[in-house]
């Protein structure tokens, strides 16, 4: 197999890319039950492809007739039946043996890369190490880097969140922080699973509502901006919640923009950024 940059186009419009060109061998059944070793060229390695695709076109290129009947495709050539494939789900799959796919490899090097794949995305330099170690093994030369998105994705890390707020409200409903508690495995005696919270930065009073549907948020929460604003004369200027849904509908927001209030969503699945309702809901569990 030698190296080979190209893209493979899927269904959906995503793009894959090839890491390699070669060919090899399969055996495939014919409709009178015996096996006939295949040999097939031009095949592109996708490392993201978990499943093997032929392309009726490249056999169709090459001379092969490829005819589908009811839910049996034949692959004949001269006028031989060399593989029949059978429809499952949509897709004809060929039907082979059990040692399915033989790869004939050439020209392929032995460097850093090759090492890289075969020892399970080892870490380069415990490579190097373990190849300097060995007497009768080298790696040649190359001068590609390595660059592996899987490897990049499982490593990555975030800082850690910082212990205290780094800002304070210096007055009462200058934050509010808000959190519906997931359904309950028992209800209330009113059939209630579900209850909302949402409490003052600077004072911490906390009000609690029982609630029996995720729906009943936006109107709780209109509930409590007016509560507060009869008991206190004033709005507050910031309610502070995760990216559920039932902080984000219209007429929630419409409601928000009318009143003047500000609306602050946590990262999505960071709840440390909303982590005082979190707490608050940990402790009333």
């Amino acid at each position: 197999m030698t190296q080979h940059q190209g893209q493979v186009v899927l269904a959906n419009g995503i793009k894959l890319p090839t890491a390699g060109i070669g060919e090899g061998y399969i055996e495939c059944m014919k409709q009178n039950g015996e096996y006939q070793r295949i040999k097939i060229t031009d095949v592109l390695y996708v490392p993201e492809l978990k499943g093997n695709l032929l392309s009726v076109r490249k056999l169709t290129a090459k001379n092969f007739v490829v005819e589908f009947e009811s839910s049996v495709c034949k692959i004949t050539k001269r006028n031989t039946c060399v593989a029949y494939a059978t429809e499952s789900k949509g897709l004809y799959e060929l039907s082979m043996s059990d040692t399915v796919i033989t790869a004939k490899q050439y020209d392929e090097k032995n460097c850093i890369h090759t090492l890289y794949n075969r020892f399970g995305h080892c870490e380069p330099e415990a490579i190097k190490r373990l190849v300097h170690q060995a007497t009768d093994f080298h790696i040649e030369p190359c001068s590609a880097p390595i660059l592996c998105e899987c490897c990049i994705q499982a490593k990555m890390h975030r800082k850690p969140f910082p212990k205290k707020a780094t800002s304070t409200s210096a007055e009462i409903l200058d934050l509010v922080h808000s959190d519906v508690c997931s359904p309950m495995q028992i209800a209330t005696p009113s059939g209630n699973r579900y209850f909302l919270m949402m409490i003052d930065d600077y004072s911490r009073y906390t009000k609690v509502y029982l609630l029996k549907n995720k729906s009943e948020v936006p109107a709780k929460v209109t509930e409590y901006a007016k509560y507060i604003q009869t008991k206190f004369n004033k709005t507050p200027k910031v309610i502070r919640s995760d990216r559920g849904g039932e902080y984000t509908g219209d007429n929630l927001t419409r409601y928000f923009r009318s009143e003047g209030i500000q609306v602050k969503h946590s990262v999505p699945y960071t709840p440390q950024q909303n982590g005082v309702a979190e707490r608050i809901t940990i402790l009333l569990k």
